[in-house]
């Protein structure tokens, strides 16, 4: 499937108050969005499968289709992207090439770009190549980090990146008081000054 000069907007706004605001649950193989925009808060693009032990734990509850599992490659080109708490988050293997992934002022003092949920088996996860981090007016500078784990083993690849003063200088967060830190497979190239000791380069294949 292909999605092609869209916008695609979840504008319940206050997540503080309401929860979850998905503007965009893709579940499927093959999925190709160029000069799109999706637009909401907490959890704007859903970037499927659940992982494993939701899939379980939601049968009765959540309709099959959106407990489907599988191995989903996803790209996402020249699109804007915006969100405010986990806004780009599950177990796709998706690719984020050349996109604005903008945070947007919501009531709370942090925000999260990231939360991959990968399996182990997994070894591509969310490839951000050559996107521009941006923010909209009033989100405060240092208030963003790039990603937190959503499960062990979460992967997140940030290469060649430029970022606004509102990313946070360690980068990166565990998730609360977890030990994911230990588990999180996140890596940054070229690196940057001041990240959390467990973000690592990756080992990238020559051309």
């Amino acid at each position: 499937m292909t999605f092609r000069d869209l916008t695609v907007e979840n504008d319940a706004l206050r997540p503080d108050l309401k929860g979850q605001e998905v503007a965009l649950s893709v579940l499927g193989d093959d999925f190709l969005a160029e000069n799109c925009v999706f637009r909401s808060t907490q959890d704007t693009l859903f970037a499927g499968p659940l992982p494993p032990d939701l899939i379980e734990r939601y049968d009765g509850f959540l309709a099959d289709i959106l407990r489907r599992d599988g191995h989903f490659r996803q790209v996402y080109r020249n699109c804007r992207i915006e969100g405010s708490v986990d806004f780009i988050f599950g177990c796709a293997d998706a690719l984020f090439d050349c996109c604005e992934i903008r945070s947007v002022h919501e009531e709370r003092d942090l925000g999260f770009v990231a939360a991959p949920a990968h399996t182990l088996e997994q070894t591509e996860g969310f490839l951000f190549r050559n996107c521009c981090f941006t923010r909209e007016e009033g989100v405060g500078n240092h208030t963003i980090f790039l990603a937190r784990p959503w499960r062990d083993y979460g992967l997140s690849v940030f290469e060649n990146c430029t970022y606004g003063p509102h990313i946070r200088p360690e980068g990166f967060d565990k998730w609360n008081d977890t030990d994911r830190d230990k588990t999180a497979r996140f890596y940054e190239t070229p690196p940057v000054s001041g990240r959390v000791p467990w973000v690592r380069l990756p080992d990238i294949p020559a051309e």
